[in-house]
Order: structure tokens, then C-alpha cells, then sequence
């Protein structure tokens, strides 16, 4: 049995792309509103901009136009957990937002940004799986790099029971190793 959709305006005609990601654009530099663009032209995308550059407010943008309804998963390094939060309240101030780590995982229902650093996917696997994400990112998708990974695999799972149209974002300012 197919789940319904949570999306609102998935398909996009290639000449509205521009004119959607301008209306998303305030407070963003022009590179940033090329970067929304691409990543409402796809369901799946990995953003590979340098460090620095913004992908965070860009895939918060896309992704919360793509799913306005939420909720939606962000899995990230440790380090950068408040980072997403903070970015994610500057774009949308009334947004509702849970840090698990501090705290376990959201109760049902929760209709929020759940923000999870990798190294604790695994203990929130089971309370994580069964919600219908609006929208995934994977901050820092390097961190995917090797699919044998405990990691890998349990973002290829969240990924696998994402209803068909959920947007899935990757994001990388190391998108290829330095060493191959």
C-alpha cells in the first residue's frame, strides 16, 4: 500500500524554478538562490557547495517549500546540532524544534525539525523509522561514504521508508574523498 504524499508543489515547470527560489530568496545571496533552485527541481539532490557557502538556510528553504507541513529530519555531526537550530529559527522563527541527544526522541505527532547527530542514530533507530518525514537531510553526507557502515545503512533505511516524493537532501562540502 502507497502512502500519501505530505508534499505541496513537488512538480515545478523549469521557468517557475527561478521565480519560486526568488520568492524563497530573502536573506540569501544570489549563489544561495541558484542552490534553492537546484534543490527544488529535485526530489533527491546532494548540495556540494564549498564550506561556508550556506547550504544549511538553502536546504531549509527548500525543503520547508517542498514539505510545509513537516515533519522533518535532519541527521548531522554533533558539532553543528545547535548550528541547524539556530539556522532554522532564522528562517522560520515560530518553528518547532527537538534536539535529541539532551533529549529523546520526539513524541508522536510531533509536527516539527528533529535534529539527530550520526552517532546516536542507532539508539533512536526504532522511535525514528516508523514517522513519515516530510523531508531528510543528511548534513555533512560524507559521513555516508562507506554503505557497509552502521550509519550508511540506517540512512539508507530512513531513506527507504520515506513515502515516494519525499524530498531527500544530501549535503557536502567534501563530496569526494582526498584521498581515493
Amino acid at each position: 500500500t502507497m502512502k500519501a504524499s505530505p508534499l505541496v508543489n513537488t512538480t515545478f515547470e523549469e521557468h517557475e524554478l527561478e521565480a519560486v527560489a526568488t520568492t524563497l530568496s530573502e536573506g540569501l545571496y544570489p549563489h544561495q538562490v541558484e542552490g534553492v533552485t537546484f534543490l527544488l527541481a529535485r526530489q533527491r539532490a546532494i548540495l556540494a557547495d564549498d564550506m561556508g557557502l550556506g547550504k544549511t538556510r538553502q536546504a531549509i528553504k527548500a525543503i520547508h517549500h517542498r514539505a510545509p507541513r513537516g515533519p522533518w529530519l535532519v541527521v548531522c555531526p554533533a558539532s553543528v546540532k545547535h548550528n541547524w537550530a539556530r539556522e532554522i529559527k532564522a528562517v522560520h522563527e515560530d518553528a518547532k524544534i527537538h534536539i535529541i541527544g539532551p533529549s529523546p526522541s520526539p513524541s508522536t505527532g510531533f509536527s516539527g525539525w528533529v535534529i539527530i547527530n550520526y552517532d546516536i542514530l542507532n539508539r533512536h533507530e526504532k522511535n525514528l523509522l516508523p514517522i513519515e518525514w516530510a523531508g531528510l537531510i543528511f548534513d555533512e553526507a560524507h559521513y555516508l561514504k562507506n554503505r557497509n557502515s552502521q550509519r550508511s545503512r540506517l540512512g539508507i533505511e530512513l531513506a527507504k521508508n520515506a513515502v515516494e516524493g519525499t524530498p531527500i537532501y544530501a549535503l557536502t562540502g567534501t563530496p569526494l574523498t582526498n584521498r581515493p
